[in-house]
């Protein structure tokens, strides 16, 4: 295995010197996918990446700010992605005074959503006890956001449209409904990876594909692509089975995804 694995690295050397390509030696990151620590103890100082001669072991890789371990778990990350969404909810404790509940609603908006809801579709398919992680801080933004001055007060923020916040979960099937809407009916090359067949269906004479059903396959895993793929296929054929979504473009479907997920929470 060491070999097989130095002579690829070898290939992409030689790949970089003939277009000019420098690897930076910082940058590099090596990662065996193994449930088995002995897999990782095998290749350990034997790895040669051009420049670099012993090229480091590490449990867990960071690809475009995703942290994802050697068992393929996003627990690292979602740690991460906590630590760092709380600490915003820490500052805007401190201006509080300062804003009303728009602004305060604003400000969350803009700078804690968005550390929440990077790349979801990579980690969506979590344990959710990983996933209550990031609701608790959900719940205390929520807290902090709340008007504090007459229980009528509270009672027109609950009501306003405006100041209602969809959870984390609600956003995560959305995006992943969008995204799949994208793959699927609008035949985006760069998503062709993200593609799940169409339902056949079996009858006397021929083979059919039946409507905008995906196939769904089975997975006894409970994180990676197979049960991602299953969670997301049994979503978009509970989503299509109400709404036609071929003639919709991005902006519609994600419109139309919004509603059917607030009359369908999970």
């Amino acid at each position: 295995m060491t070999d097989a694995t130095n002579g690829q690295l070898g290939d992409i050397t030689a790949w970089g010197r003939r277009w000019q390509v420098k690897f930076a030696a910082e940058k590099t990151q090596a990662m065996v996918i193994s449930h088995s620590r002995e897999d990782a103890r095998l290749l350990e100082g034997k790895l040669k990446f051009g420049d670099i001669k012993d090229c480091a072991i590490k449990d867990s890789i960071n690809i475009l700010g995703v942290e994802v371990d050697s068992r393929l778990s996003f627990y690292r990350h979602l740690e991460t992605v906590a630590r760092r969404s709380s600490l915003r909810v820490t500052q805007l404790r401190r201006v509080r005074h300062l804003l009303d509940v728009d602004g305060l609603m604003r400000l969350y908006m803009a700078q804690v959503r968005p550390v929440m809801e990077y790349s979801p579709l990579t980690w969506m398919n979590s344990t959710q006890c990983h996933l209550s992680l990031l609701d608790k801080v959900q719940r205390r933004a929520e807290c902090l956001i709340q008007p504090t001055d007459g229980q009528q007060c509270k009672e027109q923020w609950r009501d306003d449209p405006r100041f209602q916040l969809d959870s984390l979960g609600h956003r995560k099937r959305v995006g992943a409904l969008t995204v799949l809407h994208k793959a699927q009916v609008q035949q985006s090359s760069h998503l062709a990876g993200l593609r799940v067949p169409w339902t056949r269906s079996e009858r006397a004479t021929r083979t059919v594909v039946s409507g905008d059903l995906l196939e769904a396959p089975r997975t006894h895993t409970a994180t990676g692509q197979p049960s991602l793929t299953w969670a997301t296929a049994t979503l978009w054929n509970a989503f299509t089975a109400e709404v036609d979504v071929v003639a919709l473009n991005t902006q519609q479907v994600m419109v139309a995804a919004h509603r059917w997920c607030r009359t369908h929470p999970l």
